[in-house]
């Protein structure tokens, strides 16, 4: 079996994430890295059911073992690198300065247009997109309203910030 040939529409059009990462409702957001699994692992298993529901490309199908979400975010820390991918946390202002207050409330994450993400071998996205963004919130963010905050923010930023050829 051949590996997965890399995805290389990014790194093809030169598209890069911004050098400096915006805030929103005073939260961060820093790449997505496998040194965050101690704060992923709970906001997913604690509101899988909710992301499921609203991110919309079905995952996760339940609670991941910390295996799993290890490997997943080894991969998601990984893709950048290669302008395969980009992925974000989205942490509490509090939580980048003392880790025992830490609260990473979700995940940002950008695409290639090519990108399947649900298994069923179509994107599902305009053939003039330049990236599919998703992303996903804990129960805890959703509950306080910053669902629909993000969205509008993620949003703007995209579009204000992001080096496209089209539009993301």
């Amino acid at each position: 079996m051949r590996p997965k040939e890399p995805n290389t529409f990014f790194l093809n059009r030169g598209i890069r994430p911004p050098k400096t990462l915006p805030r929103f409702e005073g939260n961060r957001l820093v790449p997505l890295e496998a040194k965050h699994l101690r704060w992923d692992l709970p906001v997913i298993n604690s509101s899988w059911e909710l992301i499921r529901r609203t991110r919309g490309d079905g995952f996760p199908n339940g609670p991941l073992s910390r295996r799993e979400d290890y490997r997943d975010l080894v991969v998601h820390g990984e893709e950048p690198k290669r302008g395969e991918a980009f992925h974000f946390a989205v942490f509490t202002p509090r939580s980048l300065k003392t880790l025992f207050l830490n609260k990473m409330i979700g995940c940002i994450y950008v695409y290639p247009p090519s990108a399947e993400l649900d298994g069923s071998g179509q994107t599902g996205v305009p053939a003039d997109a330049d990236a599919i963004v998703s992303f996903l919130f804990s129960r805890w963010a959703y509950e306080r309203g910053l669902y629909p905050k993000s969205e509008a923010f993620i949003r703007q930023w995209i579009r204000n910030d992001w080096p496209r050829e089209t539009s993301l």
